[in-house]
């Protein structure tokens, strides 16, 4: 229980405080509230696939949220350019995703809608790494992995 609490200590320190004490809530709602809403607001026409669709994209969006501050900080100082490679492997994501479904002829609604939330999350992930690297926050292990990558990346 107490690794727990450091761990939501640790989040709420890196998000910013909106993020963590409206954002998340509210997005976790979403995910256990998401099928009733629906069907109450859908009725008759409302089908179990959308509400299972409706989770998944939730939990895409969940984690892209937790990006949102870094998204902003680069636009304020004028590093557009990391937001566009966000968009951009986001975009790549979605296209290699697909093409691999339609490879291997196993297309389907929930497939989908998994790869276009994992390209979300993917790119959402992709942010928070360069924002940490870009704010020198020492995230441990992590940080130690991500600059070894970043070597790797630079000297081939």
């Amino acid at each position: 229980m107490r690794k727990i609490a450091k761990l939501i200590l640790k989040v709420s320190e890196i998000i910013d405080k909106p993020t963590f004490l409206i954002g998340i809530p509210t997005f976790i709602l979403l995910f256990f509230m998401g099928d009733f809403v629906l069907n109450l607001w859908l009725g008759n026409k409302y089908n179990p696939t959308i509400g299972m669709a409706f989770k998944i994209i939730v939990l895409g969006y969940l984690i892209n949220l937790l990006s949102v501050p870094a998204y902003y900080y680069f636009m304020g100082i004028g590093k557009v350019k990391c937001c566009f490679l966000a968009h951009f492997i986001q975009s790549a994501l979605n296209f290699i995703f697909i093409l691999i479904l339609i490879q291997i002829k196993v297309v389907d609604f929930k497939l989908i809608v998994i790869s276009y939330s994992l390209s979300i999350s993917i790119s959402a992930l992709l942010l928070l790494i360069i924002y940490y690297k870009n704010i020198g926050l020492n995230l441990g292990y992590l940080n130690d992995r991500i600059h070894k990558y970043l070597r790797y990346i630079k000297n081939g």
